[in-house]
């Protein structure tokens, strides 16, 4: 049986940012330009800052990697949500006609004390770094804006689709919204 801490790291890791990445190179042709200017600039700063830097690169991009992760697994908790939400009251809540920035309340993204943490850190890190070290700043993060924007609606679809399977073990006379699904799952292809 796994432990908890397993099963917070399988929610929580930089396997969910790397899963998201691959599916960004199969399906959105600006992501390859972006990451291989992330890649280039994480090198670029290597070698430059050395072990200099303090906060150090990588306590910087461990904080931009938790922040991603952070607003995937909130996405992904109010997707399960929405879902248990329709079943209650499924004439209440339209879901389908909602807008996604109010399906995912964006609103209150970043504001969870792991979020505040690691704004912290890249405060920091960005104050400390020299100014000629800003086109590598940029590089950096618009590959999480890359990550930041996809990967909060992808969770959110998840998180409905587990729901699909998990609460019928839970929720009594739980069905699934087959309508609701598929319309939902066009969406998201689309």
């Amino acid at each position: 049986m796994k432990t908890l801490d397993e099963i917070m790291d399988r929610f929580t890791g930089p396997s969910i940012l790397h899963d998201l990445a691959g599916l960004l190179r199969e399906h959105d042709s600006e992501f390859p330009d972006t990451e291989k200017k992330y890649h280039a600039a994480v090198s670029a700063l290597r070698a430059q800052l050395g072990e200099a830097a303090a906060p150090s690169l990588d306590a910087y991009l461990s904080a931009c990697r938790r922040e991603v992760i952070a607003d995937i697994l909130y996405a992904a908790y109010l997707g399960y949500r929405v879902n248990l939400e329709n079943f209650h009251s499924p004439c209440k809540f339209d879901f389908a006609s909602k807008d996604f920035t109010h399906l995912i309340r964006d609103h209150l993204m970043g504001t969870f004390p792991v979020c505040q943490e690691a704004r912290a850190t890249q405060e920091a890190f960005r104050k400390a770094l020299p100014k000629e070290t800003e086109q590598y700043q940029d590089a950096i993060r618009a590959y999480f804006i890359a990550l930041d924007t996809a990967g909060p609606k992808l969770a959110h679809y998840a998180g409905y689709a587990v729901a699909n399977k998990f609460l019928p073990w839970v929720e009594p006379g739980y069905r699934e919204d087959y309508l609701q699904t598929v319309q939902y799952r066009r969406e998201i292809k689309d």
